[in-house]
């Protein structure tokens, strides 16, 4: 669990399941190529191995919980192998929203504990049932080795002819998967990976 005044992290991909929580504020949040608006009391859910980042997040609380998907062992296998048609839902009860601010301070008072798992587990329960889901579309290997390589190598001067001769791939392909799969240019997020690191 972390609270955050704003996000502003770069595109990145993991094998953990990402939530977020807008308290308050507001900004967009873009998943597989695809952008969605956040505002007060909206859930981000992004299931494993879902390339995201977040936009004009800034000025507001968001909470946000990175999970191993195992820990919930009765939706382990929903998070592997579906995911959500839309990865925010605005429409969540109270007791839901509830569950998941008493994890929080249960967190913030014993730190990660079994009775932690019951409150999340309780959660993801009561949260999934506001979402659609379908099979998962998992990233192309050549998405994430291009966001691989640019992780390892951003402190250096590279351009996208640098990444495309390493992965040996076409110029256009690097170019192809940043402004469609990221929504980004590659000098922006070489650089976002740079402010982030700074």
């Amino acid at each position: 669990f972390t609270i955050n005044k704003e996000l502003n992290f770069p595109a990145h991909i993991h094998d953990d399941i990402e939530l977020v929580f807008v308290k308050q504020g507001g900004g967009e949040a873009f998943c597989n190529g695809k952008t969605y608006t956040l505002k007060n009391n909206s859930f981000f859910i992004v299931f494993p191995n879902q390339v995201h980042h977040y936009i004009n997040c800034k000025t507001g609380e968001y909470l946000l919980l990175i999970i191993k998907p195992d820990m919930l062992l009765h939706y382990s296998g929903l998070f592997s192998s579906r995911e959500a048609k839309t990865p925010v839902c605005n429409n969540a009860d109270n007791s839901t929203i509830s569950l998941l601010k008493t994890a929080l301070e249960e967190f913030k008072a014993e730190g990660l504990s079994p009775i932690i798992d019951g409150y999340l587990t309780a959660f993801f329960g009561k949260l999934l049932r506001f979402y659609d889901f379908e099979k998962n579309t998992t990233p192309s290997d050549t998405t994430v080795n291009i966001l691989n390589y640019c992780k390892k190598h951003y402190n250096e001067n590279i351009t996208v002819d640098d990444v495309a001769k390493a992965l040996k791939i076409s110029r256009s392909l690097v170019s192809h998967t940043f402004s469609n799969r990221l929504s980004v240019n590659f000098c922006y997020y070489i650089n976002s990976l740079r402010l982030n690191n700074a």
